[in-house]
């Protein structure tokens, strides 16, 4: 396919099962759009398989999440505008403490493996 940009639409109706059998298949393809799904399928472009991601163990994932909530107090001290000298400070052990949570994590899951 080209860059070209779509100008014409086709319009088609559809009942519920099938508009329903339709999204399944999208989903099952891996494409978040109807209309993308429908064009590939209608062209006999390839149709790709959806990506299947690792689950991810969940103690890992409150650890991250934890660092996460982290990130996000600090941006929003340094978004705000009273920032004074004692708030960088805070700021600096904030950052000091996920970058050691960070490399705790990593030597934590890479002896495992």
């Amino acid at each position: 396919m080209t860059d070209e940009k779509r100008t014409k639409s086709i319009k088609i109706r559809v009942n519920e099962s099938e508009f329903s059998a339709l999204n399944n298949q999208k989903e099952k393809a891996g494409f978040s759009m109807l209309a993308d799904y429908m064009r590939s399928v209608s062209l006999n472009l390839e149709v790709s398989a959806k990506q299947e991601y690792p689950k991810v163990d969940p103690v890992l994932q409150r650890q991250l999440s934890g660092i996460g909530n982290n990130i996000n107090q600090i941006a929003r001290q340094v978004n705000s505008s009273e920032i004074k000298a004692g708030d960088s400070l805070q700021i600096i052990s904030y950052l000091s403490s996920i970058d050691k949570n960070l490399k705790q994590i990593s030597q934590s899951w890479s002896t495992q493996k």
